[in-house]
């Protein structure tokens, strides 16, 4: 039927559009994941409807079977599109399961609609060629958007250090550079690049002419890729693919000494010439093993809480930072995945989502080990991918990325037609009811969409007019790009009220309009909106931070203390080390009249924020008398609590005596390092007066040089910020000297009051970085607290090794 080859085309032809379609808006230059990005968002939908739309015309003709797999799978995907179901109607967060389980249940007739195809055409190898072509196409892209976009930038970024004197070696594996082109992230490169070596391998071994040649550059050009991703994930899979095929070596022939070396050559020097993976392996790098841990606990609580059946596809993100453990501190404070296949299935599906899991996987592993006839190179490389990614799924959930969750579908449906099967054929007197709830379920589907895809593509258009407004020539032109932004916006929330992003965005321009707004009735008057625009977000979900903590410091803003309080402290319930939430409950609490708990509060920022007792800010009148009284509860708390290095610099900052005394007692370097320059100990400096190597002794070397001044501390701030602009340099550089030429010690240049105005008073904005991949939608910019700290620049930028947050929790209503 022409109609159905067409259908196939397009679908397809959006398979590889997805696939490859970078992370990157061309228009502005800023990265972003463009599956949840309008209008690309309107692209794999299309895709799965498409195949939506092409499973039922194969299922209802008479004319035409309709076929099933057989042995079993039929009755695990009808069980699973019953767990799918009962999840969605019991989710706690509907709306995002509906969405999630619309998309797993397309996925499923992808699965169908390419069985039929294949018992149709008989031709599974053109299918892994397309599919070759695509992995080509993608590895190409990768290593080129790589160079273009990290590799190139970062060697010109080391040519502008060099030209400021600042040399820096090239180093290819730090994390920044990983490659995380074009899917958005190292992993999901890895995943998708992992599942690709097999096939390319086998198309350079089996195949001729282009194909061989296609197979062959292709292959290698992947393990480039690969390496290119520094992924540890990554790397264990390719370590599985390896052990595979030399596994298969010796149940095919025999292991020969050359593939044994090969193989293990290879490993080493990916291993020996990046120095992550060398970190994690050898190290025991620390980063690696901690956002794990925190994500299995996360995924632990959800699981426990929703124990049978989840708690909702998709669900996720919504409850993150409920169950997130308070051991974590402030790390991974935002995210919208567990990193691990099993454990998001157990979050989100409960012990039927782990039955689902565990009776795929045999029914998998049955296929994998099934034989038809001689030797299968085809099969053989399936069988290797899928066993190779299995590392991959139990490191890294990647399920929801459209391009590896098509390529395992189409490795399992064609490992199937590459194995033992018996045809089964669907009777038609069940086709025919399972094709009209079918096309129901389809038409409910698209008009149940139809509102979210129309609020997507307000959002996006409200957002152009944010975009506007900030950069808008004129007084007028700024407050009708608002003023269109404020409707387009408020129009997609009606459309979609249970996406909090939608009002949190709201709330927080709103908010932050009326913040910096001069007329004070145009300020109460955004403010409030503000407020109301973020009850609905917490309403639609009380388990996360950001509107709360951004309401709090508005209603502290418009002298409403005592409804600050209550949602200071639910903001802390949630993120308890969240910068800025304990201070403002500690002055709503002081504006109350509750002066004790408010310096506990108070304190508590203290705690997590060393650094915070050196901020500007405390020169405000209110909070210089209140200043003395921290100080001593924080000191008392850091002496019961044994934190020697905290108590030692508080009492060095606060002019305590035999404070150097004590800060040599503490024997560690950055506090020795300080007691010998306020000291003056000239002779145990020399090297670092001679040959500054750190922005910390770049500023000390400035000090003993002051001929060379100007010069040293330019490299001292670039080093330290990377900042290249010279109209940002240049203004920091002169308050720095003239404040070094105006000190008549070391001391006095550290610790005497910065003045008003001053440049070196940063305005620390506290960016919620990661806003928009949590909330599943980037066509706005992520959004920062209201409340923005100043910054002493001299202790931020040189000497923040001081200020270590202590590991422990403060027991603050037992200390003496």
């Amino acid at each position: 039927m022409a109609s159905g080859k067409i259908l196939i085309f397009f679908a397809l032809l959006l398979y590889g559009l997805v696939t490859l379609m970078p992370d990157i808006y061309w228009q502005n230059l800023i990265l972003t994941p463009h599956l949840i990005a309008y209008p690309f968002v309107l692209w794999w939908q299309g895709g799965l409807i498409l195949t939506v739309v092409l499973f039922l015309l194969r299922l209802y003709p008479q004319e035409r079977p309709f076929y099933l797999f057989g042995k079993g799978i039929d009755r695990w995907v009808l069980f699973l599109m019953t767990a799918v179901l009962l999840n969605c109607i019991f989710a706690p967060f509907k709306p995002q399961a509906i969405w999630q389980g619309g998309i797993c249940l397309a996925f499923i007739t992808i699965g169908y609609s390419l069985w039929q195809q294949l018992q149709i055409t008989a031709n599974p190898i053109g299918l892994l060629k397309y599919q070759a072509l695509l992995q080509v196409a993608y590895i190409l892209e990768s290593l080129s958007l790589w160079i273009t976009q990290k590799i190139l930038p970062y060697w010109q970024q080391l040519q502008a250090l060099k030209n400021e004197g600042i040399i820096r070696n090239f180093d290819l594996n730090q994390a920044n550079l990983h490659n995380a082109m074009p899917s958005g992230d190292s992993n999901y490169v890895a995943g998708y690049v992992m599942l690709a070596l097999p096939l390319l391998f086998t198309l350079a071994l089996v195949e001729k002419g282009f194909w061989r040649q296609l197979g062959l550059w292709g292959f290698v050009l992947g393990l480039i890729d690969i390496y290119s991703t520094s992924s540890f994930p990554g790397l264990i899979s390719l370590i599985v693919v390896i052990a595979s095929f030399l596994l298969l070596l010796l149940t095919r022939s025999r292991l020969t000494l050359g593939a044994t070396i090969a193989g293990g050559g290879l490993v080493s020097i990916l291993v020996l010439s990046n120095s992550y993976y060398r970190s994690i392996l050898f190290s025991g790098e620390q980063s690696e093993n901690l956002y794990r841990t925190i994500t299995k606990a996360v995924a632990l609580g959800i699981g426990k809480a929703h124990w049978l059946i989840g708690a909702g596809l998709g669900s996720t993100p919504l409850l993150y930072q409920k169950f997130r453990p308070e051991w974590a501190g402030q790390q991974l404070e935002m995210e919208f995945q567990l990193h691990s296949v099993p454990l998001q299935i157990f979050s989100e599906l409960g012990l039927i989502g782990l039955v689902i899991l565990l009776w795929g996987s045999l029914l998998i592993l049955r296929l994998l080990l099934q034989s038809k006839g001689s030797p299968n190179h085809w099969r053989d490389c399936l069988v290797i991918g899928i066993f190779g990614y299995i590392p991959l799924g139990i490191l890294d959930y990647q399920l929801d990325v459209v391009a590896i969750s098509i390529s395992l579908i189409i490795y399992l449906v064609v490992l199937f037609d590459l194995s033992d099967h018996k045809e089964v054929i669907f009777p038609y007197k069940y086709r025919k009811f399972v094709s009209y709830m079918g096309w129901l379920v389809l038409l409910i589907g698209i008009a149940w969409v139809t509102p979210i895809d129309r609020a997507w593509h307000l959002s996006s258009q409200a957002f152009f007019q944010l975009r506007e407004y900030q950069n808008a020539p004129t007084i007028e032109a700024a407050n009708q790009a608002f003023a269109m932004f404020e409707t387009k916006l408020n129009h997609a929330l009606r459309l979609a009220p249970w996406e909090t992003y939608y009002s949190n965005q709201l709330g927080w321009n709103l908010g932050l309009r009326g913040w910096h707004e001069t007329d004070q009735t145009l300020a109460q008057k955004y403010q409030t909106t503000a407020l109301e625009i973020l009850e609905k977000s917490i309403k639609s979900n009380p388990n996360q931070e950001f509107a709360y903590h951004q309401s709090a410091w508005l209603l502290h803003n418009l002298g409403r203390s005592a409804e600050a309080e209550p949602l200071f402290r639910q903001a802390l319930a949630i993120l308890p080390r969240k910068a800025s939430s304990n201070f403002g409950l500690g002055l709503s609490l002081i504006q109350q009249g509750k002066s004790e708990a408010g310096i506990k509060a108070i304190v508590q920022e203290c705690w997590h924020h060393s650094q915070f007792i050196t901020s500007p800010l405390w020169r405000n009148q209110q909070l210089q008398g209140l200043y003395p009284t921290v100080m001593t509860e924080l000191a008392k708390l850091y002496q019961i609590t044994k934190q020697d290095l905290n108590l030692a610099v508080l009492n060095w900052w606060l002019g305590k005596p035999n404070a150097l005394k004590e800060l040599r007692s503490v024997k560690q370097s950055i506090t020795d390092l300080l007691a010998d320059t306020i000291e003056d100990k000239r002779e145990k400096l020399q090297t670092i007066i001679d040959r500054p190597q750190t922005p910390k002794e770049m500023l000390i070397s400035a000090w003993y040089n002051p001929s060379k001044r100007q010069e040293l501390l330019r490299q001292a701030w670039i080093n330290s910020t990377e900042e290249l602009e010279a109209t940002k340099i240049q203004p920091i550089v002169n308050a720095l000297t003239t404040r070094m030429n105006s000190s008549t010690n070391f001391y006095q240049l550290l610790r005497s009051p910065l003045p008003l105005f001053t440049t070196l008073s940063l305005q620390q904005y506290n960016q919620r970085r990661g806003f928009g991949i949590m909330s599943r939608h980037v066509d706005g910019a992520d959004p920062h607290d209201l409340f923005v700290i100043e910054q002493n620049a001299i202790f931020t930028q040189f000497w923040q090794d001081l200020f270590p947050p202590p590991r422990l929790k403060p027991d603050l209503d037992n200390w003496q």
